[in-house]
C-alpha cells in the first residue's frame, strides 16, 4: 500500500469517527421538575392560605453549656520556627504531666537525632503547666 492511500484511509476513518460522533449524540433535555406530589402539576400542591405559625424556644449561648473552649495544643518555638509540644512529643494533646513525660522518655530512647528539640518540647509543656 502506498503512503498516498494510506494518509486517505486515514482520512476517511477520521471523518467516519467524526460522523458517528456528531450523528450519536444524544439533544441536550431540560432537567426535570421536581414533583411533590403525584399527580399534581407545578404549583397545585401550594395553598394561599399562608404559613401556619410555629413556636419554638430558642437556647441562647450561654444555655447551651459551657461558652468557652478550651485550646490543648501547646505551640513553642525552636529554630525560628512553630511546632505543637504534644506533636512533637506524640503525646495527645492536653494529656498530663506524668504522661508527657512518659512520651518525652520513650522518645530519647527511640533514638531521635534532636534531643534538644525534644527537651524545648517538654520545658514548654512543663512551663505552661506551672503559669
Amino acid at each position: 500500500m502506498s503512503s498516498q492511500a494510506f494518509f486517505w484511509l486515514n482520512v476517511g476513518g477520521g471523518l467516519l469517527l467524526v460522523l458517528i460522533f456528531l450523528i450519536g449524540r444524544k439533544r441536550i433535555t431540560a432537567p426535570s421538575r421536581l414533583n411533590l406530589r403525584k399527580g399534581q402539576g407545578p404549583g397545585k400542591g401550594l395553598t394561599k392560605s399562608g404559613g401556619k405559625e410555629v413556636h419554638f424556644r430558642s437556647r441562647t449561648f450561654e444555655d447551651s453549656g459551657d461558652a468557652e473552649m478550651k485550646n490543648l495544643n501547646l505551640m513553642f518555638m525552636y529554630n525560628g520556627h512553630h511546632f505543637d509540644a504534644y506533636e512533637v512529643l506524640g503525646a495527645p494533646a492536653g494529656a498530663s504531666l506524668d504522661v508527657v513525660q512518659k512520651y518525652f522518655h520513650q522518645a530519647l530512647a527511640r533514638g531521635m537525632s534532636d534531643r534538644e528539640f525534644l527537651e524545648a518540647a517538654f520545658t514548654a509543656i512543663k512551663m505552661d503547666r506551672k503559669g
